[in-house]
């Protein structure tokens, strides 16, 4: 091959090489509709028993209750796919703070369905979750799917131990995106007198707190025409509360309504500028190699 021709077909491979390398350019933003369903689960709930609370008597029987069904905060997302998790519920409630009648409401057994709303029980604690439905872009801002309040009473009576929250993230891609996940959250009621193990929330007296399996937080990837996009999961927007990352663990202050916030973000995946690179290279070898095949065909006939 002259110096010419090498010329020639070298500027030729770089326009190709170019081509290549050209795709690293962003695209525009693309938006997503999102729908998060989540609930307490029926019959995960387990208990312990409490610790006393002085001047208060104590009470024997005092199990979880769970009250309104979850339901999908946007039902025309993903139609004929848009059910809530099954057998789960917004709201669970725990504990008393007293013997019938100062603690009405208390003798429940575990694991039962109510129609008053623990929350507005004086003597009891709860926990709250309420999905949430909205669009988010994939510039890596983060979104509230998922809202949690914990109203912390200092309960006598059986405590929660361990509860399971199930959800399903809807976001509306080609093909559509639908991904479950089922969360075991562990619950520590504390003793409420000094000296405290922990005071990460300056309440007085102790604080309780609840860890996630944060396992369950991992990004995920999704497909949309084609392209992946990476899901990231965080907490955020504390109220009353303290979030230790290393364990997953929310400490919540007593005689307080805490909350929480789950958000997510996407960002688009784009190929690594080196792995262009070496594609590129490696599509201009093959060009080279085939062009110098034909012309040494040529000369053999």
């Amino acid at each position: 091959m002259t110096l010419k021709q090498f010329a020639k077909y070298g500027l030729a491979a770089a326009g190709l090489l170019a081509l290549v390398v050209g795709q690293v350019a962003p695209a525009s933003a693309v938006t997503f509709n999102y729908s998060q369903s989540t609930g307490w689960v029926l019959g995960t709930a387990t208990t312990d028993p409490g610790f006393p609370v002085a001047g208060v008597p104590a009470t024997l029987v005092s199990g979880v209750e769970f009250f309104q069904p979850s339901v999908n905060p946007d039902p025309a997302l993903h139609a004929g796919d848009n059910a809530p998790p099954p057998n789960t519920f917004t709201t669970i409630g725990w504990g008393c703070q007293g013997a019938p009648p100062s603690g009405a409401g208390c003798p429940a057994p575990g694991n039962t369905v109510t129609g008053v709303d623990p929350k507005t029980n004086p003597n009891r604690s709860s926990l709250f979750a309420l999905g949430q439905a909205g669009t988010v872009s994939d510039d890596g801002v983060f979104v509230t799917i998922t809202h949690l309040e914990h109203k912390n009473q200092p309960v006598t009576g059986q405590t929660l131990s361990k509860v399971e929250i199930e959800s399903i993230l809807r976001i509306s891609t080609e093909p559509p995106t639908s991904d479950a996940d089922s969360i075991e959250v562990t619950f520590k009621e504390t003793l409420n007198a000094q000296p405290c193990a922990t005071n990460n929330t300056g309440s007085s007296p102790c604080e309780d707190f609840f860890t996630f399996d944060f396992s369950s937080f991992d990004p995920l990837v999704i497909t949309d025409n084609g392209e992946k996009f990476l899901v990231s999961f965080q907490l955020a927007n504390l109220v009353n509360a303290f979030f230790d990352p290393n364990t997953g663990t929310v400490f919540t202050g007593e005689n307080t309504v805490s909350a929480i916030d789950v958000q997510m973000a996407i960002t688009k995946l784009v190929p690594e500028p080196e792995t262009l690179l070496l594609l590129g290279l490696g599509l201009t070898a093959v060009w080279v190699a085939a062009v110098a095949k034909r012309r040494w065909s040529r000369r053999t006939h």
